[in-house]
């Protein structure tokens, strides 16, 4: 077969030598040498006539070649097909008819190349050995553990006479299985084990508790199987650049300071939500709807006759954000609008003014803020953000305000690359007693859904709430595996009145106004906290952390300590001062 090139050549190649020989004298002397030409010229012809025929032959053998190899595939096809229909044959008959596949074509054709390409399977298991000193964060997260020894088991701190250590050993396990269908429809499902290592009313340890030396009866400790995540994705949807996701499904804002999965709580957070979101190269915007509670017999009343009424006792959460990513130099600018809403009209309960506010009577809490975070340069990193909240909790109005700011330098160019920054946290407390009358305001922030224990110091003990914190911190980088950082915090109340909050928003310690006017308030300051902690990557899907804590506790703890009064304070309640706290942990996390 004489390709389109070859034809060419030849037909210019044949062309001037015609044209050489009708441009040659014609003279006696040179008709010899014509005729010389001449038959080369012909028996040039008939080489190329040859090679013609040569070619036309080898043409057709390619065409066999070609249609027996489509034969090949159309049997190839048929015999996977054929594997396809025999999964639930004999094995016997699927191996036979797997040997003359290989007999025939010689490979054997994987039938799930499809399947395994769209369906990922991946692992995480993180286990984590804590211990404390004079510190019972860790004791609350086990369930029904003792507290402190001095008995006084709500509050996290010895009382300065009686010493109390604890340990614990925490172990979660998430099975992730991720399916991409295909280009508009993905589908995502995340099982996950939560254990408190001898914490389980299962094996030798139920033999513990009938015999009187466990720690109660059933599970407790957050011993849980559930399904931490499950929800699908409806992408492009109309062809737009816009996300549809339903179900259970983690949502982190900004860096969780509002909304965070709360990664290190061995349950962690999620939510069973709806969410739209839209994402371009400039802008981004995202808006959900989600059910924390729905139980219509919490709270219902019956009457004489014996009818009950149900009430809607439902608690939602309806946010949405706009994103411009290059509206700021080298940095994003997030606008977020949020509303906390719970319907359970349950009473109100005895606790401090703040806190019993939130925690009892129905409350509609309005959020209104805005995060920007980016670089100046190679070197300057930074990051703010600020909310205003309004609404009704029970019968009191609520307007709070939160707000904080960092900046970090970065050496590059010196060794280990150390990082120094710089941050400040500020968020108002209720002024006023523990009760909600009408007219009155709470001005205790709703710190909404968040993982503080990324920003506030990592033993837990602050939230965004009634505080004033400031931190200082180094980090480095010794080597590519090994990274390490120091943290150093002060922290006080913003409003003495108002109730001390930890991570998880709970009230810690709060101070009553005594009886005696005369009585001094207790000092703002709650103490200082000392944070170190250690990353290595130890293999591709292996990893170390580990980390101690120390809190200098401040006046504040001694000032409202419940063990001991001095006469000459009229009310106050000290003597005996709490004793520092520590806290260390080593964590090792597996991924795939």
């Amino acid at each position: 077969m004489m390709t389109g090139p070859l034809k060419t050549c030849m037909g210019v190649f044949l062309g001037s030598a015609l044209v050489l020989f009708n441009a040659l004298p014609c003279s006696a002397d040179g008709s010899s040498d014509l005729s010389e030409m001449q038959k080369e010229l012909r028996a040039l012809k008939a080489e190329v006539d040859t090679l013609r025929s040569d070619l036309s032959t080898d043409k057709e053998e390619l065409k066999v070649q070609n249609d027996e190899l489509l034969a090949s595939k159309k049997e190839y096809s048929q015999l996977s097909e054929q594997v396809r229909g025999l999964r639930q044959a004999d094995p016997a008959d699927v191996e036979t008819l797997k040997d003359q596949i290989k007999r025939e074509i010689g490979v054997i054709p994987n039938v799930y190349n499809d399947l395994s390409r769209k369906i990922r399977i991946g692992l995480n298991l993180r286990t984590r050995a804590e211990y404390a000193r004079n510190f019972g964060q860790i004791t609350t997260q086990a369930g029904a553990l003792n507290g402190p020894a001095s008995g006084f088991g709500a509050w996290q701190f010895s009382d300065g006479i009686s010493s109390n250590q604890q340990s614990v050993v925490s172990n979660r396990v998430r099975l992730n299985i991720d399916a991409d269908v295909h280009e508009h429809l993905r589908a995502f499902f995340q099982l996950q084990d939560s254990r408190f290592w001898g914490v389980e009313n299962t094996g030798l340890g139920s033999v513990a508790r009938a015999q009187g030396g466990g720690i109660g009866a059933g599970n407790a400790g957050q011993n849980t199987l559930d399904m931490h995540q499950g929800y699908i994705d409806v992408r492009k949807l109309f062809d737009y650049p816009v996300t549809v996701r339903i179900g259970r499904q983690e949502i982190i804002w900004g860096d969780h300071r509002m909304f965070g999965s709360f990664g290190w709580h061995n349950i962690a957070n999620s939510w069973d939500a709806i969410r739209g979101m839209y994402d371009t190269e400039n802008y981004a915007a995202e808006a959900w709807a989600a059910i924390t509670r729905h139980d219509p017999g919490l709270g219902r009343t019956t009457n004489p006759q014996g009818g009950v009424r149900q009430k809607s006792n439902d608690h939602q959460v309806y946010a949405s954000m706009f994103t411009f990513k290059k509206l700021v130099p080298d940095g994003t600018l997030q606008l977020m609008l949020m509303t906390d809403n719970d319907q359970w009209e349950r009473p109100l309960v005895g606790a401090r003014a703040g806190r019993s506010q939130l925690l009892g009577g129905n409350q509609k809490i309005w959020n209104a803020g805005f995060r920007v975070a980016g670089k100046v340069g190679k070197a300057i990193d930074y990051s703010g953000e600020y909310h205003e909240q309004w609404g009704k909790i029970a019968q009191a109005n609520h307007r709070a305000r939160a707000g904080y700011a960092a900046v970090g330098y970065t050496f590059h160019e010196v060794g280990w690359k150390p990082r120094v920054g710089l941050e400040g946290n500020w968020s108002p407390g209720s002024g006023h007693g523990p009760s909600n009358a009408r007219g009155q305001k709470s001005r205790t922030f709703w710190n909404f859904y968040p993982t503080n224990h990324k920003h506030y110091g990592y033993m837990d003990q602050m939230a965004w709430m009634n505080m004033r914190a400031v931190r200082g911190s180094v980090k480095i980088k010794p080597t590519k595996k090994l990274v390490a950082w120091a943290d150093v915090w002060g922290f006080w109340l913003d409003n003495v009145h108002d109730s001390w909050y930890n991570a998880a928003q709970a009230q810690m310690r709060g101070y009553t106004q005594p009886s005696n006017p005369n009585a001094r308030n207790p000092s703002s300051h709650l103490g200082t906290e000392v944070d170190l902690t250690a990353k290595y990557k130890l293999y591709k899907n292996v990893g170390l952390q580990a980390g101690y804590s120390h809190f200098f506790t401040g006046d504040y703890i001694e000032d409202t300590n419940s063990v001991g009064t001095d006469p000459a304070t009229s009310g106050l309640r000290r003597g005996h001062g709490d004793a520092d706290s520590d806290w260390g942990y080593m964590q090792v996390t597996v991924g795939f």
